[in-house]
């Protein structure tokens, strides 16, 4: 029922503050967020502290991570083996991956569930 659907928008900087008593979601999306590896940490401590366990993380991305650094752009599997050794960190696992195509880019939908 679209009466339960509640959105949010979460701060999810290097700075922001976690806690324990964060409340709990059955699922957080980020949508082309992944601009700069480094970003991974903040963003999946955040997504890990909203979700109750079993529940998911879904990560829309086209593989542009780097860019702001003026460095050549990270082949997708290399940036998705980051996403997967950073998500353990925060009892994350990837579950699924879907190929997506966008304005004649590529990139991938990633569902990650955290653990119970």
């Amino acid at each position: 029922s679209l009466s339960r659907v509640r959105t949010l928008n979460l701060v999810w900087s290097a700075t922001a503050t976690l806690s324990a008593s964060s409340p709990k979601y059955d699922a957080v999306f980020a949508c082309d967020v992944v601009y700069d590896l480094s970003i991974l940490h903040p963003l999946l401590a955040t997504a890990s502290s909203y979700l109750e366990p079993g529940k998911s993380f879904v990560l829309s991305h086209i593989p542009r991570a780097n860019a702001s650094e003026g460095r050549a752009v990270g082949k997708e599997e290399e940036i998705k083996a980051k996403i997967r050794e950073e998500a353990k960190r925060w009892e994350l696992q990837l579950v699924g991956e879907w190929r997506l195509s966008s304005g004649g880019q590529e990139g991938s939908i990633l569902l990650l569930n955290k653990n119970q």
